[in-house]
């Protein structure tokens, strides 16, 4: 109940930040429109703020936010729904004794898994939703002024950022969600599943580069590496020896917080690219919106610009303030340096998805101006 309560808490906050991007473009556009020192084809009076990169800029990283959080959200809705299934089909009886204990090991295996991957999602979703999500709503409130009411608009972007400071407030704290987290993040069931999904974007990555599936990977394997070097595995036979043995206090929290970003990314790209599948069966969708894939695309690559500079940044923390330290020689070193070179490349794209993205947002238009929540 509690996951089921995170998620759809961490969908109210996705669809305030989605609605908060198209306030924002209204105000944006016709905040100098009626001026008499502009006029019809001017760009200050066609674009408004818009005119101004740094705006544009930050409507692009409150929509990929926006997009990131609601992907993984219902992402993990899915596997809350698989669940639930799982509880209320009948247990197969076949004939032979030894096929039904084993099939009855499969399914418990199997549900026990899903269950391992909706907790950490759960937890990821409400973590970022505390974290990021409100943070971007308050950017957004910035970009109105800096208390979210308007002249002729309802002025409900303020409220709602009231209210995610309130259900931050009134929820679990930070630091025992990050420690929630951490304990079921450590377990080998999520670790085994966190690798295939590493492959799985290197696959992805090799049809679809702009959604930047390749530089997730790397963030990945990056974290992947830190995690195995400063949190080794628990010796066989002891207690809870299905998960990873943290042996600096703190390592895990830091850990936990890029997770959730990794997570939504992942959820974003994943989403994305069902989106282009869909297109080419159906060319219905490219007909009607031809823009918004292109635009969904440098969103995940900006997304994943800011996931990978946060992985880049706490694991080079934490290896160089940990392992370095060890009177021990690391001769893993040369690996994580290598893949820290690899994601410096990725910030240079991610500002070129989000120069591409800004372009893109600059050509919407809204009816009905100023009228939307």
């Amino acid at each position: 109940m509690m996951q089921h309560s995170s998620v759809a808490i961490a969908i109210t906050a996705a669809a305030g930040l989605r609605s908060a991007a198209e306030t924002i473009i209204c105000y944006q556009k016709q905040r100098f429109r009626g001026s008499w020192v502009t006029g019809p084809g001017l760009s200050r009076y066609e674009l408004g703020l818009q005119t101004k990169e740094a705006a544009v800029h930050s409507l692009v990283e409150i929509c990929a936010a926006g997009e990131a959080l609601a992907a993984m959200a219902f992402e993990t809705t899915r596997m809350l729904d698989q669940l639930q299934e799982a509880g209320r089909q009948p247990e197969p009886t076949p004939l032979v004794p030894d096929l039904a204990s084993k099939t009855d090991d499969a399914i418990a295996g199997g549900t026990a898994k899903l269950n391992n991957l909706a907790t950490v999602f759960g937890m990821a979703c409400e973590l970022f939703r505390t974290r990021t999500g409100s943070r971007q709503m308050r950017e957004a409130v910035n970009l109105l002024g800096g208390s979210g009411v308007l002249e002729d608009g309802p002025g409900l972007i303020g409220y709602k950022w009231a209210m995610s400071q309130l259900e931050g407030a009134l929820g679990v704290s930070e630091p025992i969600q990050q420690f929630r987290l951490a304990n079921a993040m450590t377990t080998e069931v999520f670790l085994v599943e966190f690798r295939r999904w590493k492959l799985d974007l290197q696959t992805i990555a090799r049809s679809q580069t702009s959604a930047g599936a390749q530089w997730l990977a790397t963030a990945m394997e990056m974290w992947l590496l830190t995690l195995y070097r400063l949190c080794p595995q628990v010796a066989a036979g002891d207690a809870g020896s299905n998960r990873r043995n943290i042996v600096h206090f703190g390592v895990e929290f830091e850990l936990a917080d890029i997770l959730c970003s990794l997570l939504a990314s992942r959820s974003q790209i994943l989403d994305t690219v069902d989106l282009q599948r869909t297109r080419l069966w159906n060319r219905n969708v490219e007909a009607e919106q031809p823009e918004v894939v292109n635009l969904l695309s440098q969103l995940c690559y900006v997304q994943v610009g800011t996931a990978t500079a946060e992985v880049v940044r706490v694991c080079a923390y934490l290896v160089h303030s940990y392992a370095l330290s060890a009177a021990r020689k690391q001769d893993w070193l040369d690996e994580f340096n290598v893949l820290q070179a690899q994601l410096s490349a990725c910030h240079a794209e991610s500002c070129l998805a989000k120069e591409r993205a800004a372009e893109l947002l600059t050509k919407i238009e809204i009816p009905g101006g100023l009228d939307c929540a």
